[in-house]
């Protein structure tokens, strides 16, 4: 606060119109200056690329360069800044409000692209982890707090990607086809197989049946499914193969289905997934990385009740989401082939959160969200 009060009225007293442009406290500033050359380099040339292609004045108003002044000869302009817009100091800092509200945790001594960057890969789990293993991460969360954010943030994904599994129901759907569709409609039906008037029930987009049994390798026993097992209906033919979406589903419920497997649409399956995602990664492991960023050194008991919770909710996690998987695939060998896919979708999924977060991050949230929508919207994206 000194340096700026000092170095943006030019001199060494601060004044009550420097005290309106003062950077924020302490408190509230998130910034610590822990990137890489190499990330402010990119950050740089992404800034200067952006600004070139960006639709709204807004990013040209805030580019970090003197703007030509437009001002009358003989009167400097409201809006030439020696330092550049971007910083907040020199004499537009006498003149103008502050650039950021106390809540937005920004500084104005510092250009906003580094802040912006440090504040998204803070929060991200992956480059957090990565950046903060070669010291150049914040000083809190520790190293081992990053390693356990990460487990912790594994075992969302890995939660979240078993349940949407099991909604998908492509098992399902492949096990009526092959044990209720006749042969010669692609099915290996030969006896007691579902009435035409049940095959007629079935979607349009699911009636290519061989293509159902191709979409996937799993084989599960239909008679392990819940109304099944419930003796809720006599026969897995007796139901047709969608339930409507939204409504209740013979492999998840034995209370009146009215179909063996969901068929949600793509749109709305796509909706779903997303969403669900985003709520269970934030109700999860959001949390915790509010708590690792506090600084719990002076309370060594709240350093290991807090890591004891953290890894306690991962490994509960595995747990649950282990569960879901063998209630509906009941073969090991199946488990093992899914959770060896799971593991490379995760490797493909932080390769693309790393990609994520700079694009949709700190691109659209710095050139799209922030010139279009107000303050409080451009802090949460």
């Amino acid at each position: 606060e000194a340096f700026v009060l000092g170095k943006g009225s030019g001199t060494g007293v601060a004044s009550a119109t420097d005290s309106a442009t003062s950077a924020p406290p302490d408190a509230w500033v998130e910034y610590e200056g822990v990137l890489t050359q190499c990330e402010k380099s990119v950050v740089d040339v992404a800034d200067r690329i952006a600004r070139k292609v960006c639709p709204f004045k807004r990013c040209v108003r805030d580019a970090p360069r003197r703007r030509p002044s437009k001002s009358t000869r003989g009167e400097p302009s409201a809006d030439e800044n020696p330092v550049g817009n971007e910083f907040g100091n020199g004499p537009a800092a006498a003149v103008h409000a502050p650039r950021y509200s106390w809540w937005e945790g920004m500084r104005e001594d510092v250009p906003e692209r580094y802040q912006r960057w440090e504040g998204i890969r803070e929060r991200n789990a992956i480059l957090s982890l990565l950046f903060g293993s070669i010291g150049h991460g914040r000083k809190q969360p520790t190293k081992r707090q990053r390693l356990l954010l990460f487990i912790l943030y594994s075992g969302v994904w890995y939660f979240t990607y078993l349940l949407v599994f099991r909604r998908r129901g492509g098992a399902c759907r492949r096990a009526w086809v092959e044990t209720c569709v006749p042969v010669d409609e692609g099915g290996l039906c030969s006896s007691s197989c579902a009435s035409p008037e049940t095959l007629w029930q079935t979607p349009m987009g699911y009636r290519d049946y061989p293509a159902i049994r191709r979409a996937t390798s799993h084989q599960i026993d239909i008679q392990h499914l819940e109304c099944i097992q419930a003796r809720t209906v006599a026969s897995a033919c007796d139901l047709p193969l969608c339930s409507a979406q939204g409504s209740r589903a013979c492999m998840s419920t034995d209370f009146e289905p009215i179909g063996l497997c969901p068929c949600d649409s793509s749109i709305s399956r796509l909706i779903f997934e997303a969403l669900f995602y985003c709520i269970v990664f934030k109700v999860f492991h959001y949390p915790a990385w509010l708590i690792y960023i506090s600084d719990l050194s002076s309370c060594p008991k709240c350093v290991t009740l807090a890591s004891g919770m953290v890894l306690g909710l991962a490994i509960l996690l595995y747990c649950c989401g282990f569960i879901v998987l063998w209630s509906y695939l009941h073969e090991f060998s199946n488990v093992v082939f899914e959770t060896a896919y799971w593991l490379l979708s995760f490797f493909i999924l932080c390769l693309f959160e790393v990609v994520k977060s700079f694009f949709l991050g700190y691109i659209v949230g710095s050139y799209v969200v922030r010139p279009l929508c107000c303050k409080p919207i451009t802090r949460i994206w």
